[in-house]
């Protein structure tokens, strides 16, 4: 095949006016500093241990008080309410969300935790929560109704 020599240099044109040193006005490219870097969000130090431990219980006591956890059995198709019961929480790490899907921290825990009606034989696993302060400054769970969902962030 062959390349015209009109339409091999319309298209270097096209090429190199897209690949222009400064963006026109108006125009950020992606990647760029902008205003929101530096909000306060983005100098705001990690949650401390004890806040996202204690938001991990007050989730858990939120499940409770709302009747429990309905979950539905694919294999037979049968319905269940579970009553998770927490016995502890261990913050591993936070990692600071971007700007542009609301901030916040994402915490990654080590829980135990136990499924069984009677609360007995608790096991460990992995859990994480969101996290981000609110206008009056106190860390908040960013899931919890009425605060922030992750379709807001």
């Amino acid at each position: 095949m062959r390349v015209r020599p009109s339409v091999a240099i319309l298209s270097s044109f096209v090429f190199f006016a897209g690949c222009r040193s400064e963006p026109r006005d108006g125009i950020r490219r992606l990647g760029a500093e902008s205003s929101s870097a530096t909000d306060s969000s983005a100098t705001e130090e990690e949650p401390p241990d004890e806040v996202v431990e204690r938001l991990q219980f007050e989730e858990y006591a939120e499940i409770e008080k709302a009747g429990g956890m309905p979950v539905q059995i694919t294999a037979t198709g049968r319905n269940i309410v579970l009553h998770p019961k927490l016995y502890s929480a261990r913050n591993d790490s936070c990692r600071r969300l971007p700007p542009s899907i609301g901030g916040g921290f994402e915490c990654h825990l080590t829980i135990r935790l136990s499924l069984d009606p009677d609360g007995r034989d608790p096991s460990e696993q992995g859990s994480r929560i969101f996290l981000h302060r609110a206008e009056n400054g106190e860390w908040v769970d960013g899931l919890r109704p009425g605060k922030r969902s992750r379709g807001d962030r």
